[in-house]
């Protein structure tokens, strides 16, 4: 056969494999498209169905807050409309929007309206028929009830063309035993708008493009949507949005590129091999650059946890030889959030990409280091021969994180905790090891932060223990057995007299003995318990002070306590129920909640200090410190942490740090307390300094209280301090 021939035969034999291929691929290409875009509508449906159901269950819950109270059902009964129209009507109206409110008594006649923010007055409410219908249901339904239960009533229903989201619960006295029935109570009915505006802003809030209300009947082919329906499954319309489909996006952009290889490759048939070879090369670049994206954090570049968790099971079978350790580090930035808030989230995602370099620089080239999510990473460290080398690569993490980041600027100090466990020492189940170094990681963060913790064997046992202690922990609180407060004298420039003092928190366990305070209080925040245990520490504190002639007493107060509406109201009635002057109460607050900012907790600090209680702020230093908000808010007294008394007449720059907080206190005319005064070289330089409240075991160590109380109406000379000595 003729050379020629054969090459033709070949160059055909190429081009039909070459087109067979195209095709195969064309079409695998195809599929794949349509599975990536499936995929993506998939979970963009998925996120449409939470943006309604979390719309829902919000509404829901802003109704049931604002009627959940005595005083609602109390002020609609004797029918007080100014009353109902602030806290049931604008409330609910100008901070979350409802378009429709009604109040109606149990025969069904409205007592109080609004609508679209306008209040009606009774003889111009008219409840729109679908209302009423549900209104009629709800009352038929609590009727056939023995006692009256919340919510009654809630539905989607079609209201002025738009779909409305309907709420309807009782409001009734649910904080004591006696409940009126269902013919006493009255109902609350609150309507939204399944609008433009609120379909838009969902939309946006869940990264769906251009959402809007499409129509029964009325339907584009080119947008995705999810049905709106009511309870009994009527179809009220839909949420529609144009779909994101990457990998249609993807082609069209590729498409003219596409059409040009494929002109070349049909005008040029002499290069077709060559043509091929290098089509065969991009396809392999391609493969490798979508392997890349797949395994791999588009914000730093670092593997994902696919990577990682790959790469950690390749590290644990070298283990095989018996010579080597392989170590897992989690690691987690502290007050990440803090900085997202104050900084936005550009800023943020610069933090973590200058964290990933540093991360990188620290540990060997065959070493991972990963990006889980969020703030949080990953590190394998493979081949060890020597733990002691864990332990460095740990410090160097803590001490490279502690280091000022510039952020286009801005300086930031964060620091990390880091969670480390050891394979084969731990175990060599990768599950296992995950679960154990979050267990490590975990005692980082409740052990101060900015730190490493090597996770140990008792660390399982220690949560057993937690969860034992958590148990324990809710039955004192109903009981009170083992509880009890301990009061640390706060004494005066003289050494001698006692101010007042600092109520402390014990709980002897009849089992376990003293249990540290700060591991129950840590279980109590963390477990939903620490209102009780606050409500049971105001009690006991407030009880002492009405029979002791103690000038005052501080009680520590919890962020979750301070962000409840109603806490400035209860501390005031337990301190009139003792016949007790709110003056001789001190509440002290850490700055973390005071850098929230939220309105509730300004309004509660508010409330308390034009009441007569004081408010200090604990620990001043260790924080923000910032002037702003000791100015903003009602700040009576500031007490200096221990860590700066410490180092009094040995760290010129403690000095300076105390004097600088003294004379801040003075120029804001706040009152200051020096807190873990041991010695008398630091009772001196403080009082030197010009501080005249001193808290610490050089003057005494936490009482009883039967035993402060005769200390004070007894005293005994204490401490004498010669400071020209």
């Amino acid at each position: 056969m003729p050379a020629r021939k054969r090459v033709a035969i070949q160059i055909r034999t190429i081009i039909g494999a070459v087109v067979v291929s195209v095709m195969a691929l064309a079409a695998l290409g195809f599929y794949a498209v349509s599975r990536v875009d499936q995929d993506s509508l998939d979970r963009q449906n998925h996120l449409a169905f939470n943006a309604l159901a979390a719309e829902r269950a919000d509404f829901r819950r802003q109704q049931q807050i604002a009627t959940a109270t005595p005083e609602a059902w109390i002020f609609a009964r004797s029918n007080n409309q100014s009353w109902l129209d602030r806290n049931l009507g604008t409330r609910l109206s100008t901070d979350f929007g409802h378009d429709r409110i009604y109040i109606v008594d149990a025969q069904g006649k409205p007592i109080y309206g609004m609508e679209n923010g306008t209040r009606l007055e009774p003889s111009q409410i008219h409840v729109p028929p679908a209302i009423a219908v549900s209104i009629h249901n709800a009352q038929q339904g609590a009727l056939r009830s023995a006692t009256v239960s919340r919510p009654i009533a809630a539905d989607t229903i079609m209201l002025d063309g738009l779909p409305a989201m309907v709420s309807i619960v009782t409001m009734a006295p649910n904080w004591t035993n006696t409940r009126p029935t269902p013919r006493a109570s009255f109902l609350h009915v609150s309507v939204k708008y399944l609008d433009a505006e609120l379909i838009k802003r969902m939309g946006d809030q869940f990264r769906l493009n251009s959402s809007h209300f499409e129509r029964v009947g009325d339907h584009d082919p080119e947008h995705s949507r999810i049905p709106i329906v009511s309870s009994n499954n009527t179809l009220l319309g839909y949420i529609a949005w144009d779909p994101i489909k990457p990998a249609s996006s993807l082609i069209n952009h590729l498409m003219p590129a596409l059409t040009a290889v494929a002109a070349v490759i049909a005008l040029v048939l002499a290069f077709l091999l060559y043509r091929f070879r290098r089509a065969t090369l991009q396809l392999q670049e391609s493969e490798s650059g979508a392997q890349h994206l797949a395994l791999h954090d588009p914000l730093t570049d670092l593997p994902n946890r696919t990577l990682f968790n790959d790469r950690l099971r390749l590290a644990l079978l070298s283990l095989a030889d018996g010579k080597t350790k392989t170590a897992l580090l989690y690691l987690d930035l502290d007050h990440f959030k803090h900085i997202n808030d104050t900084l936005g989230h550009p800023t943020g995602d610069e933090l973590v990409r200058q964290v990933a370099r540093r991360l990188e620089a620290l540990v060997r080239k065959h070493d991972t280091v990963a990006r889980l999510g969020g703030d949080e990473f990953g590190i394998v460290l493979e081949r060890i021969n020597d733990i002691c080398v864990i332990t460095r690569v740990a410090e160097r993490l803590v001490a490279s994180m502690a280091r000022p980041f510039d952020l286009s600027g801005e300086i930031v100090h964060i620091g990390a905790s880091v969670g480390v466990v050891v394979a084969p020492d731990a175990g060599a189940d990768a599950e296992d090891l995950r679960r154990k170094a979050d267990i490590a990681l975990y005692e980082a963060k409740k052990n101060g932060r900015s730190r490493y913790q090597m996770f140990t064997a008792g660390m399982d046992e220690l949560l057993v223990r937690r969860r034992r202690i958590e148990s324990e922990l809710r039955s004192a609180l109903q009981t009170g057995e083992g509880l009890a407060l301990a009061f640390q004298p706060i004494m005066a420039a003289d050494g001698r007299t006692i101010l007042g003092a600092e109520a402390l928190t014990r709980w002897h366990h009849p089992i376990h003995g003293a249990i540290p305070t700060a591991q129950f209080v840590s279980i109590a925040e963390q477990r939903g318990l620490i209102g009780e245990l606050g409500s049971w520490v105001a009690k006991s504190a407030i009880a002492f002070l009405a029979t002791s002639n103690l000038p005052w007493v501080a009680i520590n107060v919890s962020p979750s306590e301070l962000r409840d509406p109603d806490f400035a109201n209860q501390l005031l009635a337990l301190l009139a129920d003792h016949d007790v002057s709110p003056s001789r109460l001190q509440v002290e607050i850490t700055e973390g909640v005071l850098l929230e900012g939220k309105r509730a907790v300004s309004t509660v600090l508010r409330t308390l200090h034009n009441a007569g209680v004081a408010i200090a702020l604990d620990d001043f230093g260790t924080g923000y410190s910032s002037l702003g908000y000791l100015r903003r808010h009602t700040i009576d007294k500031l007490k200096i942490d221990r860590t700066f008394i410490r180092e009094l007449g040995r760290s010129p720059e403690d000095d300076a740090i105390v004097k600088a907080v003294i004379d801040l206190a003075k120029a804001l005319k706040l009152k200051v307390t020096a807190e873990g005064v041991e010695t008398k070289t630091q009772f001196a330089r403080t009082v030197d300094l010009g501080c005249l409240e001193f808290q610490g075991f050089l003057f005494s160590e936490p009482l009883p209280a039967e035993e402060l109380r005769r200390t004070f109406d007894h005293p005994a000379p204490r401490l004498v301090v010669d400071r020209l000595a």
